[in-house]
């Protein structure tokens, strides 16, 4: 069995961090499985999806996952306010993705699928709302589907 690289390692201490900085922010002490990822996106049918967003994108475990379903035309609009994920997201060097440094509360655009890993039971119910508003705004001319997971 090969030990886990460093990169990983690093990912796993940003997460405990950040968790121990705010707690109310971060949904979770670890990054998601590939098995939770897998789950999120078995379901979507990616063929009709050409406008994703992913808010509370984390370290991007979840984003390469979408990125391995998505088509070449397909955009993919990720959403994340943590600047040391911020920074891992960047790093993607895929022309499909744009990083948006900035709170989902802020969403914009029309898309086909939104998935979220943001942790609504730890946020108060007002930034909650606001973003639950955002995201059916988003969703509503393009009758697209929220996918989420809560902890």
């Amino acid at each position: 069995m090969k030990p886990p690289s460093l990169f990983k390692i690093s990912h796993y201490q940003l997460y405990i961090k950040n968790f121990m900085i705010s707690p109310t922010k971060m949904g979770s002490l670890f990054p998601s499985s590939r098995w939770l990822c897998d789950a999120m996106v078995s379901n979507i049918d990616w063929e009709d999806c050409l406008n994703i967003a992913e808010i509370g994108a984390g370290n991007g475990v979840m984003s390469r996952s979408i990125m391995n379903k998505i088509t070449p035309e397909t955009t993919l609009n990720l959403y994340e306010i943590n600047n040391d994920f911020i920074h891992i997201l960047n790093e993607i060097d895929d022309d499909r993705v744009t990083v948006n440094p900035y709170s989902a509360e802020y969403l914009l655009g029309n898309y086909d699928v939104i998935i979220s890993g943001i942790p609504f039971l730890s946020l108060n119910k007002k930034t909650s709302m606001k973003i639950l508003k955002m995201v059916r705004n988003c969703l509503i001319k393009n009758k697209g589907k929220l996918v989420l997971f809560q902890y």
